[in-house]
């Protein structure tokens, strides 16, 4: 009768923990993974999969979500910056014939 209560108690423990594996581990480490990917490879399009409304899945949500807030920023970041040559060649003309307009009108 011992050894059956200790058999039962070692199965429940091991049914316990496959759970929380299944259930807490994978998507933490899914998340892991995702996040790894993302700063090797700079590609904000990666999304961890969930299919659970609890805590881990709510995380995995709100990691999701900061990957499209990053990716979005990122975006702009970079439209900004193929934008500044031309921007820099621009103001690059403007300054000699605002300095010339402002040389005229102090001469006068």
């Amino acid at each position: 009768l011992v050894l059956a209560e200790a058999l039962f108690g070692d199965g429940a423990a091991a049914l316990m923990a496959h759970r929380l594996q299944h259930g807490i581990t994978r998507p933490i480490l899914a998340v892991v993974d995702v996040a790894g990917g993302v700063l090797e490879k700079r590609d904000y399009s990666a999304r961890v999969q969930t299919n659970s409304n609890d805590e881990t899945g709510v995380l995995v949500d709100a990691f999701n979500n900061m990957l499209d807030e990053v990716g979005e920023r990122n975006a702009t970041l970079e439209g900004a910056r193929a934008e500044l040559p031309t921007l820099t060649a621009e103001l690059e003309q403007r300054v000699p014939a605002g300095t010339r307009l402002l040389g005229t009108a102090t001469c006068t």
